[in-house]
């Protein structure tokens, strides 16, 4: 599923039609038909119609933020509930000796089980946010493509919109979080 075209997409997509339509020449068929073969009435019989399936779900009518088959034609990001009670995307700490994307992976794979498939863009973090406190910290985000399988996590999750990182994330890190979900 794509996300809806953008106006200037629809625009666009309007003037290449113009275009073609104007400007399009049409092939002597005897350059792109086989002899001795009723096109039309082929093309009849082996159609089949196809329906497109809805862009709203039943998980989009239920709110169901725990489901991926929600807002389709939008891009969701996972956010998991520390043992703290505060929202993030999954993390974990750097061991000594692992490259910082192993810890990425690891840290993905603690949060969400081994059965979620996901393919990690790149090998340098995309974005870092540095955590004052008693224990200052540098978290550094990786981004990652869903690509198969399901969380299996006894923790709480969610799959959220850019538009709905407000209802989770501290204010602190909605800035950066909200920037690096446009990349």
């Amino acid at each position: 599923i794509t996300p809806d075209p953008e106006p200037w997409e629809k625009a666009m997509f309007e003037l290449q039609q113009r275009k073609y339509d104007a400007l399009g020449v049409n092939l002597p068929s005897e350059w792109h038909e086989a002899k001795g073969i009723k096109k039309e009435e082929d093309d009849e019989k082996n159609s089949i119609d196809i329906v497109p399936a809805p862009r709203i779900t039943e998980a989009d009518t239920a709110n169901d933020r725990k489901s991926l088959r929600r807002k389709l034609s939008r891009r969701v990001f996972l956010l998991v509930k520390g043992s703290d009670g505060t929202w993030s995307f999954p993390q974990t700490q750097h061991h000594s000796g692992e490259t910082m994307r192993a810890a990425a992976t690891r840290g993905l794979e603690a949060a969400t089980g081994p059965r979620l498939r996901t393919y990690f863009v790149g090998f340098a973090p995309m974005a870092h946010h540095d955590v004052a406190g008693a224990a200052p910290a540098r978290v550094f985000f990786y981004k990652s493509q869903y690509i198969n399988g399901a969380v299996q996590t006894p923790g709480e999750y969610v799959w959220v919109t850019r538009d709905e990182l407000s209802e989770y994330l501290p204010p602190a890190l909605l800035p950066l979080a909200l920037e690096i979900c446009d990349q």
